[in-house]
């Protein structure tokens, strides 16, 4: 059996050999951590990449919708250059109809106009008409005022019977009137009186006698004032209606003369109209021929003004039809170039395009490989540290239930040392043997720590150590059998550490294959860390080396080839922007001229419409004048007989 002290060393030689692999775990985890965060700068540099693109995106989308909102701009521009040269046609069609028709009624008019000995007879014939025509008229005024002078006559006289009737009548009431109220006022007074004699007898006098008396009179004379009460509403009301009848008399009787009056006013004025008609009839049968001489040279005048009129609407006409032929090509012109340099664009922004969603994909690609050797990495350090913390766990429990029984042998122990200090000797000289072999073992497992990269022969010395600590301890167990057969016959009580002994060799034993499991599973760990350290080496190598910097260098050179073309882009935008701003300011100068133009065009053609709607209106009137002068003078003529004898 093997000493208590033995198994404690050894105990620790195995906590020792657990902090050994803790710390060369935690080393390969740094490592680890070191390899897993060299991605995030590919993320970065991948992030700013998409950055970039997303601003050549926006810079993009920009652009296009300043050229959109050109294109637009050029339409309504060329829309309204439209609307306006259809407005001028229509004006100038509208003009020249009116003109063509005017001239045709100046030349149905000058067919109209009649020869002068016709005027003359017509004139004649209008005097004679208009003499008999005045003299009828008069006559029948003359009976007309006769009439309505006797009819004016009879009402003045009835007017005055009837206002003496209504004076009479209304004397005389007023005249009853003030009678009766000289008589009701007589007997007011005389109550009044009667009334205050009354009061002064009731102050003066203290016989009861007496005040009945007075109160009776008093009665009476309250019912006889009474009584006369109404009378007295009568006699007022048929005041008040004597009076309104009287004010609807008078008021019929005002507005009957009024009437008359107003009538022989209009008469008076009528007859007065007629004479100074019959005077301007007379002056204007003496300006006839004048007017008529007039409207013939007006007539001649006219015809001139319209031949001008007409050749220099023809002139303004063809000035418009030539200026807008020009600024029709120029605009043609302007068009198809700008037409070519935004299908240039257009061109250069598809492969920008396709450049960008090349670069897209490529970065796509890239995110996801880095993201699935990430997530690969980290499901494996994770599987790594859930058996290295369960191995943990395993031995710390392990640990404390040794350290329990330890205690209890220490005790037992101290109660058997002076007993057993040889035995102690001889086991403190193997121990020390042991010892120093396991601080070898420490120092070359500190070397082995040191030296991670070669983690497979270090492994293997290990597992060589391992072997040649389990080749000590069994031959220790073997001397420790041997002494302790030696030490039976010595001592009762070592018979019960056996029992403790055998307890511990188990438990030993089973730290022993703890141990070769904890080693076979840092074997497999170590093993797949260097695959894997290996891998990702490999991986960051090839990022590094071969793929990443092959299509980091088509990334930058589209990158650099995507910032020319937007300079080069942006150079020709604003070239164009300058060109379309001088465009507008051109088209805006034209427009504004074109439209200047339109409007001295529009003034002219509304003051030549004026002056041809004023000698239209005047040859009208004359036309008319002449055409009723000349009805009226062939009726004339028509009446006396001439025309037919003539006939």
């Amino acid at each position: 059996m093997s000493d208590p002290e033995s198994v404690l060393e050894k105990l620790k030689v195995a906590l020792d050999l657990v902090e050994t692999l803790r710390t060369e775990n935690d080393a390969y985890k740094g490592n680890f951590d070191v390899v897993s965060t060299f991605p995030l700068s590919i993320i970065t540099h991948v992030l700013g990449l998409k950055f970039c693109a997303r601003q050549l995106k926006s810079t993009h989308e920009r652009l296009q919708e300043r050229h959109s909102n050109l294109v637009d701009e050029f339409e309504i521009s060329q829309k309204e250059k439209l609307a306006v040269e259809a407005q001028n046609s229509e004006l100038t069609a509208h003009f020249k109809s009116q003109l063509d028709a005017k001239t045709k009624e100046l030349e149905v008019l000058r067919t109209k106009i009649p020869n002068p000995k016709d005027m003359e007879i017509l004139r004649l014939k209008t005097v004679q008409e208009v003499e008999e025509q005045n003299e009828k008229r008069w006559k029948s005024m003359n009976k007309d005022t006769e009439k309505y002078r006797n009819l004016y006559y009879t009402l003045r006289r009835d007017y005055e019977l009837a206002k003496t009737d209504i004076d009479r009548e209304r004397s005389q009431t007023n005249a009853k009137l003030r009678e009766m109220e000289l008589s009701y006022q007589e007997e007011l007074n005389a109550l009044e009186n009667r009334m205050l004699e009354l009061r002064q007898c009731l102050e003066t006098s203290t016989d009861p006698q007496r005040l009945r008396e007075l109160q009776r009179d008093n009665a009476d004379l309250q019912l006889r004032v009474s009584s006369m009460l109404p009378e007295l509403e009568e006699l007022r009301a048929e005041k008040e209606k004597l009076h309104i009848d009287n004010e609807q008399l008078s008021r019929l009787s005002k507005r009957r003369l009024l009437d008359e009056i107003s009538h022989s006013k209009s008469l008076q004025a009528e007859k007065d109209a007629l004479a100074v008609k019959l005077a301007t009839i007379e002056a204007e049968s003496a300006q006839t021929l004048r007017s008529l001489d007039q409207a013939t040279e007006n007539n001649v005048d006219l015809t001139k003004e319209l031949d001008r009129a007409r050749s220099r609407l023809d002139e303004v006409s063809h000035q418009f039809k030539v200026e807008t032929n020009d600024t029709k090509l120029v605009t043609l012109k302007r068009q198809t170039q700008y037409e070519n340099t935004i299908g240039e664009l257009k061109e250069k922004v598809n492969v920008l395009e396709s450049q960008l969603k090349t670069a897209t994909e490529i970065i796509h690609s890239l995110r996801d490989r880095i993201a699935a050797n990430e997530k690969d990495a980290m499901e494996k350090c994770r599987q790594a540290r859930e058996e290295e913390w369960g191995a943990r766990t395993q031995l710390e429990s392990d640990k404390s239930h040794l350290e329990t029984q330890l205690s209890n042998l220490k005790h037992t122990l101290f109660e058997n040392e002076n007993t057993q200090d040889t035995v102690k000797r001889e086991l403190q000289t193997e121990l020390g043997t042991l010892k120093r072999s396991l601080r070898d073992s420490q120092s070359q497992n500190e070397a082995m720590s040191k030296t991670a990269l070669d983690t497979t022969t270090e492994l293997e010395r290990l597992r060589a150590l391992v072997t040649q600590l389990e080749q000590t301890v069994n031959e220790a167990e073997t001397r420790a059998t041997g002494l302790v057969k030696d030490l039976e016959t010595r001592s009762r009580e070592s018979q019960s550490l056996r029992a403790d002994i055998a307890k511990n060799e188990a438990d030993l034993q089973a730290v022993r294959t703890q141990l070769a499991r904890t080693s076979e599973k840092l074997e497999q760990d170590s093993t797949a860390y260097q695959f894997e350290t290996e891998r990702i080496k490999g991986l960051t190598a090839y990022l590094n080396q071969a793929s990443w910097s092959k299509e980091k260098s088509v990334i930058m050179q589209t990158l650099e080839v995507a910032c020319k073309d937007k300079e080069q882009w942006a150079e020709k935008t604003q070239e164009l922007e300058d060109l379309l701003s001088k465009s507008q300011e051109l088209f805006k100068s034209k427009v504004k001229l074109v439209r200047t133009r339109a409007r001295e065009y529009k003034d002219e053609i509304n003051r030549l419409r004026k002056s041809l709607d004023a000698q239209t209106k005047r040859a009208d009137a004359v036309a008319r004048e002449i055409h009723q002068r000349q009805t009226d003078f062939l009726g004339l003529l028509s009446t006396e007989g001439i025309v037919e004898a003539t006939a």
